[in-house]
């Protein structure tokens, strides 16, 4: 998956490379294919702190994200 910042807009689409098997101690999975895309516009503050976060817990900025996404939104459902 490759991940862009262009401006203030981050931008999630697939990579037509293959990746690694590396699981991460949160459990997320980099090595599975990822054919869908995923846009969002965010403020320079946002993108700031999220790649700090993303960093500190040594992942790229896509892998952050989509994990964060990913637990929010299955908390969401079991909430349900």
């Amino acid at each position: 998956m490759v991940f862009l910042i262009v401006g203030t807009t981050v931008i999630v689409h697939p990579s037509n490379s293959s990746a690694n098997v590396i699981t991460t101690e949160s459990g997320f999975d980099r090595r599975s294919r990822k054919e869908e895309r995923l846009e969002a516009r965010v403020t320079p503050e946002q993108k700031k702190l999220i790649a700090r976060a993303a960093a500190l817990r040594g992942f790229s900025v896509t892998e952050f994200v989509v994990a964060s996404a990913q637990q929010a939104a299955s908390e969401a459902i079991t909430d349900f």
